[in-house]
């Protein structure tokens, strides 16, 4: 349990989201055990009312990527920890687009000069995505949930857990259909062709009749990349400063990991890599093996956040922490729903004493949280 006292079997709950000023491309899964990489997860779309941004592209598709396990991820994660260094892991997931197994993936109509906006979700526990559409140029206009000015890239990135927009124009003619290529792939296993590294394209359909165009394989490092570095966020914030907290967070990673893909519930942390005075924010960032990174970020959303590894092998390892803020505004302001209360007493959970379910100052069985309090805006560095 991380922030709240899960639905029992045949119960329901209703969830009210107050997105205040808030749009862009989101998603939402199951945190209790392991139900979201088993598949409770979805795609969340706040649409944004903004004339100048709607103005920018004529029509909006939802590209959503998944990766999808032949078992439930309990059984799956017995046979992992029983490997000393995970090198060959059994049953290798597949991949899902838009819901449907990859090798099916259902065609993407476009028609000539129209702009898209091509919104691409991971919605992955393990693996990464890259996505690339040749013959086209994306203009990157949203990372998280940010809008950010228009930049031109030629393909994506993404870790578990990242979200990316982009407008595509498509061509004035007919003449030919394009494939949008989707990679597969996670470096911190042995490479198995056809397994660990998966190549699967979603059909771009101009004509029904028309064949489609092949362009040669173009080597990674020479691919232009999204990058935050690269991105400026629309509206304008001013870096965080000066900083009133620090927050030192320290990680161990096997010898071949790829790197860790970290969520930030309840703030947006600006970017680990910038320049200039206005750096762009996002909430999953990639902690590489052997680097370290440090994010700022304002805490103005009491509550108890569960940052956490978007891995689902390392979540379930202990990776993660709860990140409690401003609990003096939280306790004044926030209201427990009795239907949760209720839900505590039915799974079993302690709905008084501190968050070890003690009295007092007695954390017995739990590591030590960390807490911002004081001013609901203060600031803080965590690495």
């Amino acid at each position: 349990m991380a922030t709240e006292c899960g639905i029992p079997p045949g119960a329901q709950f209703t969830y009210i989201i107050e997105t205040r000023d808030q749009c862009g491309t989101f998603w939402i899964h199951a945190h209790y055990g392991t139900e979201g990489i088993d598949g409770l997860r979805t795609a969340l779309i706040i649409h944004d009312q903004d004339p100048q941004l709607l103005d920018e592209y004529d029509e909006d598709v939802l590209l959503t990527l998944e990766d999808w396990g032949h078992e439930p991820y309990d059984d799956h994660i017995k046979m992992l920890q029983t490997i000393a260094e995970v090198d060959m892991p059994p049953n290798h997931p597949t991949v899902l687009i838009n819901g449907i197994n990859a090798n099916f993936s259902q065609p993407i109509r476009f028609s000539p000069g129209r702009r898209y906006r091509l919104r691409v979700i991971s919605m992955s526990f393990t693996y990464w995505f890259k996505v690339r559409l040749p013959g086209h140029t994306m203009q990157v206009i949203e990372a998280d949930g940010i809008s950010s000015r228009p930049s031109a890239v030629d393909g994506l990135d993404l870790c578990p857990g990242q979200r990316y927009s982009v407008i595509i124009t498509a061509k004035e003619s007919l003449e030919f259909n394009y494939a949008l290529n989707v990679t597969f792939y996670n470096d911190f296993i042995v490479d198995i062709p056809g397994l660990t590294t998966l190549y699967h394209h979603v059909p771009i359909v101009y004509h029904d009749n028309a064949p489609v165009k092949t362009y040669p394989v173009i080597e990674d490092h020479k691919v232009k990349w999204a990058d935050e570095l690269a991105m400026e966020p629309r509206d304008e914030l001013m870096l965080l400063e000066p900083v009133d907290h620090h927050i030192v967070r320290s990680v161990k990673a096997l010898p071949k990991d790829l790197g860790v893909p970290i969520y930030a519930f309840g703030n947006y942390s600006y970017a680990p890599r910038f320049k200039g005075r206005q750096p762009m924010r996002r909430d999953t960032i990639t902690l590489a093996l052997g680097q370290y990174v440090k994010v700022r970020i304002q805490a103005d959303n009491p509550g108890v956040w569960f940052q956490h590894c978007h891995q689902e092998q390392h979540n379930l390892s202990g990776l993660g922490f709860t990140l409690i803020e401003a609990p003096d505004v939280m306790q004044r302001t926030l209201r427990v729903p009795s239907e949760m209360i209720e839900f505590c007493r039915m799974l079993g959970h302690s709905t008084q004493g501190n968050s070890a379910g003690r009295a007092g100052s007695d954390m017995t069985g739990i590591e030590k949280p960390i807490a911002i309090s004081g001013s609901a805006n203060s600031i803080s560095d965590t690495v």
